[in-house]
């Protein structure tokens, strides 16, 4: 049996974050361009929304971190909220496959040449890793501290032990083996490179890996900086927005949609009040009844649109979070074959 809880005193906002396994959960499935944005923005009061960028309606431009977003009526009052961040093990993997795109590219238009490849790897290349279109982070904002001399400084040694053992005869044989399946060149150089930086000696790709794990200390400081030791290590926190700007401070940092944090936070759940509006309807309806809920987006789609495979992890996201309901939105602007082939 079921056990409701009866509209009654008030409470705060960081007991209503604790409190967020037991309401009703609604998990939203959607691309980016859909329509996220604006859902959340009419749910949230007004006291909110001004420090929050939650997207800003651009496909393959933003990348925002999945958000649990509890709203419940009897939070005392529109200023508090309470949040946490869940953390995870820095992405690096993201920006290596961003690199090893442009590397192989670069590696192959230049016949397999080391000084060459790496003459060619220009800031303009660079920027590719920094901002990839597909939108799987965003590195732009510490751009300063990146160092593109010391990547190819890293690359170097890299380069030369995939020339030195055969790299161009190793893609051509894997080239042959996976004809009949139309595999691409470009792909298979990525593999084999995969392959071989797997096997290859540690102090020859140990530059590499300190260029990479630099990036992660870079992002860990920032953060810990902006949102302090507290939440840094993942304790729930209420805020008020009164409070000498602390509150304000950490929702323009976490919801600022190019910030480099979706490398290293898993997800945020927050807690508020929501809008006045929706308080009214819904006490009219189910006077007895508070009005709660968690609505948490899975971002389970590319950034770039949808098709059926990304509306396939989607959906499989939204039903590992064991939601009660699950919301599927879809833009004007989708086609209705991709609609029959995914549903």
């Amino acid at each position: 049996m079921k056990i409701y809880e009866i509209r009654n005193d008030k409470i705060t906002a960081l007991s209503a974050l604790k409190r967020r396994s037991s309401a009703p959960q609604l998990v939203v499935v959607a691309p980016s361009g859909s329509g996220k944005s604006t859902l959340i923005y009419l749910l949230l009061n007004h006291r909110l929304i001004p420090y929050m960028k939650i997207g800003i309606g651009e496909k393959s431009q933003t990348t925002i971190i999945p958000c649990e977003f509890c709203f419940d009526e009897r939070i005392a009052d529109e200023e508090t909220f309470a949040i946490q961040i869940i953390k995870k093990d820095y992405a690096a993997k993201d920006i290596h496959m961003a690199i090893l795109t442009v590397l192989m590219d670069l590696f192959g238009r230049n016949d397999c040449d080391t000084e060459d490849t790496l003459d060619a790897f220009d800031e303009k290349v660079f920027e590719q890793i920094l901002e990839p279109e597909e939108a799987h982070y965003h590195l732009g904002q510490i751009r300063d501290d990146i160092s593109l001399d010391e990547l190819k400084d890293a690359l170097m040694p890299v380069l030369d032990y995939m020339v030195e053992n055969e790299f161009k005869a190793k893609v051509r044989k894997r080239r042959d083996e996976l004809k009949s399946k139309k595999v691409k060149l470009p792909e298979v150089r990525e593999m084999i490179f995969e392959e071989m930086l797997e096997d290859m000696p540690e102090e020859i790709k140990s530059g590499y890996d300190e260029w990479l794990n630099k990036i992660g200390d870079i992002v860990g400081e920032i953060l810990l900086k902006s949102v302090g030791n507290e939440m840094y290590s993942q304790e729930m926190v209420q805020y008020s927005l009164d409070d000498k700007g602390d509150g304000i401070n950490v929702l323009e940092t976490l919801f600022d949609p190019y910030a480099p944090y979706s490398l290293m936070v898993d997800h945020i759940s927050i807690a508020c009040r929501p809008r006045k509006e929706l308080i009214d309807i819904a006490q009219a309806k189910s006077p007895d009844l508070p009005f709660r809920f968690c609505i948490r987006d899975t971002m389970g789609l590319t950034q770039k649109g949808i098709d059926a495979t990304s509306t396939k992890e989607g959906l499989e996201a939204a039903l590992n979070c064991k939601a009660d309901t699950i919301l599927f939105l879809l833009s004007l602007e989708e086609r209705d074959d991709t609609l029959t082939e995914c549903c």
